[in-house]
């Protein structure tokens, strides 16, 4: 099988998913929180909601594609894409 495969794009990407964590990376909440403790609610800059509003629709949508991508790897034992030609729709989100 590919994830069996070193160098295979199957195993590079569970090593990508498995030690860089995409699904479960908050960091950017640490950035939220350190410029956050700088303005009440009063005086913050809509910039600073919008920013952490774009990044959890980022993290949503990076999410979904690791699991639209885990869906294609084990179906090859070369260690490319061959799944079905329309990924898997999770709930309403629409992939282009």
């Amino acid at each position: 099988m590919a994830m069996e495969v070193p160098n295979s794009v199957a195993a590079r990407f569970r090593y990508y998913r498995e030690n860089l964590n995409p699904e479960r990376d908050m960091s950017f909440l640490d950035a939220f929180r350190q410029a956050d403790k700088h303005f009440t609610a009063d005086n913050e800059p809509q910039a600073i909601r919008d920013w952490v509003d774009d990044m959890s629709f980022m993290h949503d949508d990076l999410s979904r594609w690791v699991h639209v991508a885990a869906h294609y790897l084990p179906r090859t034992l070369s260690g490319g894409f061959s799944g079905p030609a329309h990924p898997p729709q999770s709930g309403a989100a629409q992939l282009g």
